[in-house]
C-alpha cells in the first residue's frame, strides 16, 4: 500500500536564488505532522519534513521545552550551506528519549483525533500543529 503524504507549498523569497529557478508559485515538499513523546509522556505534535537528501528530520528548539527536555544536548553537529554563509548547530537527544508517532486517523468531521483523543494518563498535549 503506498504511502501518501501531503505536500506543503513553499515559496522561495524574492531575491534568493530559489525564487530564480521557481518564482512566484514557489515548490511542493512532502510535510505532515508527528507525536513527539518525551520523559513523562509529555506529548506535543510538530510538522516533520521529509527531505530525501538530510539524513536528520529536524525539529525547533521549542519543541524540546514542551516535552520536558532542556537543550542543548551533548551531540552536536554544525552543517553549513551556501558555501558556509548559512551556519546551525543540530543537537541530538540520547537514542531513546524522544519517541515519535505518525497516525492518518481522523474523526468523522475530518478533524485529527489527536486534537481530542488523549485521554487521563496519556500525556499532555502542550501544542497544536500549524493549520
Amino acid at each position: 500500500m503506498p504511502l501518501r503524504l501531503p505536500c506543503k507549498q513553499i515559496r522561495p523569497t524574492p531575491g534568493t536564488l530559489l525564487y530564480s529557478y521557481w518564482g512566484l508559485t514557489g515548490y511542493h515538499r512532502p510535510i505532515f505532522d508527528v507525536f513527539l513523546v518525551g520523559p513523562g509522556n509529555l506529548i506535543t505534535v510538530a510538522p516533520a519534513q521529509i527531505d530525501t537528501a538530510s539524513d536528520y528530520v529536524i525539529f525547533e528548539a521549542g519543541v524540546a521545552p514542551a516535552i520536558g527536555i532542556t537543550l542543548p544536548f551533548p551531540r552536536q553537529t554544525a552543517p553549513s550551506g551556501a558555501a558556509g554563509t548559512q551556519t546551525l548547530t543540530l543537537s541530538f537527544p540520547p537514542d531513546g528519549l524522544v519517541s515519535l508517532f505518525v497516525t492518518d486517523y481522523t474523526l468523522d468531521e475530518g478533524e485529527p483525533a489527536y486534537t481530542t483523543s488523549l485521554g487521563e494518563g496519556q500525556g499532555k498535549m502542550m501544542d497544536h500543529p500549524p493549520e
